[in-house]
């Protein structure tokens, strides 16, 4: 993970594309123990999409896909808890 501090009330976390379960950990108990007003998710990974079940507090702002044949990451139930997203449609 890397912090970069502009600003005293934002911070930037930068990490890896492919979490291994320690990091995934990791992320959840920084999640759990900061006081934080909202997430940005712009990899579209399912286990940053599970985090909205667990943190209601949060709003969690994320990019969505759409793919052929119906395919949706993540899938409308998920899609559901967050408080604002945007669809990147790949079929257009």
């Amino acid at each position: 993970m890397i912090n970069h501090t502009d600003n005293k009330r934002i911070i930037f976390k930068y990490v890896n594309y492919d979490l291994t379960l320690f990091e995934k950990i990791k992320i959840f108990l920084y999640i759990k123990k900061s006081n934080i007003d909202s997430i940005y998710i712009l990899a579209p990974k399912n286990f940053y999409f599970f985090l909205p079940l667990l943190f209601r507090k949060i709003k969690f702002i994320a990019i969505c896909v759409n793919g052929s044949s119906g395919y949706k990451r993540p899938n409308e139930y998920l899609r559901k808890f967050l408080y604002k997203f945007s669809v990147n449609n790949r079929d257009a």
